[in-house]
């Protein structure tokens, strides 16, 4: 979505530059408010990989206001070490409590992750002590930061998607009614959830339960799921697939103990789906609850089987709460709310400086 965000960001007069091979997993921008880059070829939207050598020059000649990190790595300092341009730190998740959650899970004898971790802890310390502003994406993240950090100031900036892109480009062969999960098994705790939809699928034996997805914790959790008879997994697919994948499910699913602004569910209602989620984290937020979805407590497996039993065997209602999803995700969570808010800070900082 980067091209939109910057066409976004352009028209409130702020001059975009990626920095970074967006595919490779490098997500840095580097912003300048209300001027062009000076630097010949710097134009919006421009990728770049940079390496620690090369990032001074690149950071200082396109001159920026500030500079906005999604990673808490090395950039970040790097680039406000280089000529004291403001850094905001971009947050998606709780970092804090996934590093401890992976330091936990790692065997003593495993001597690389722990120094992994050791390193990764320590770099994100550096990125949000230089940090001048952090914008985390929902206003539960926000409480977590502002009890971590309570001496930075922040700025809540939601995730922006395109929902032009979850409109349907062909329907996949799937059994109906069925409920679609599209959620890595990356972080335990996150993933564990999916352990409350085996009482689910005893209790509604006529809807199909699919899972796309993968990682590191799937033999802790798929097991338990794939001895029942209306259960699937599809493994991991690529954007195409997981787009498709949206738009032919009847209900979107989300079980996830673990989550400060679920991307997947505004993916889901912005291909019109209703959705029943775990009432946790950031979710209540990415769902109009009774609206454009359901939410259930923690390990509440009987209001999971009463919701989506209720939306499987009512095509009105999901119909309904779809065309509801689709509205609030256009009104909330777009390239041009994101670009709003993330301007809206920067430039609230630059006036409080």
């Amino acid at each position: 979505m980067s091209g939109k965000f910057a066409e976004e960001l352009s028209r409130l007069g702020v001059e975009f530059k990626a920095v970074g091979a967006l595919e490779a997993g490098a997500r840095e921008l580097a912003i300048s408010l209300g001027r062009r880059a000076s630097r010949p070829g710097a134009g919006a939207g421009r990728r770049e990989w940079v390496g620690a050598g090369r990032l001074r020059e690149i950071v200082g000649g396109f001159e920026p206001d500030c500079v906005v990190t999604d990673l808490q790595g090395h950039f970040g300092p790097a680039a406000a070490a280089a000529g004291g341009i403001p850094l905001l730190a971009y947050l998606r998740g709780d970092c804090w409590r996934e590093e401890e959650g992976a330091a936990a899970l790692a065997p003593p004898w495993k001597i690389h992750r722990r120094l992994a971790a050791s390193l990764r802890k320590k770099a994100a310390g550096e990125c949000f002590r230089r940090a001048s502003l952090v914008m985390p994406v929902s206003r539960h993240l926000d409480g977590i930061v502002r009890a971590r950090l309570p001496q930075k100031p922040t700025a809540v900036v939601r995730q922006g998607i395109d929902p032009d892109a979850w409109d349907s480009g062909g329907e996949m062969d799937l059994k109906h009614p069925c409920i679609g999960f599209v959620q890595n098994a990356n972080i335990l705790e996150k993933a564990a959830e999916m352990l409350v939809l085996p009482r689910v699928m005893e209790a509604l034996p006529h809807v199909t339960f699919y899972w796309a997805g993968d990682g590191p914790h799937r033999g802790a959790i798929l097991p338990r799921l794939s001895g029942h008879a209306n259960f699937e997994w599809l493994g991991n697919l690529d954007p195409r697939g997981v787009a498709r994948f949206m738009s032919s499910v009847d209900v979107y699913g989300l079980a996830s103990g673990l989550d400060m602004l679920p991307t997947a569910v505004l993916e889901a209602q912005a291909a019109r789906r209703p959705v029943v989620a775990t009432r946790v984290g950031g979710a209540p937020e990415a769902v109009v609850e009774g609206k454009t979805g359901l939410l259930a407590d923690r390990g509440d497996h009987a209001r999971w089987a009463e919701h989506v039993g209720a939306l499987a065997g009512d095509e009105k209602m999901r119909r309904r709460m779809g065309a509801e999803g689709r509205r609030f995700v256009e009104e909330n969570f777009t390239a041009a709310t994101m670009a709003r808010q993330l301007a809206g800070a920067a430039r609230g900082l630059a006036a409080g400086a």
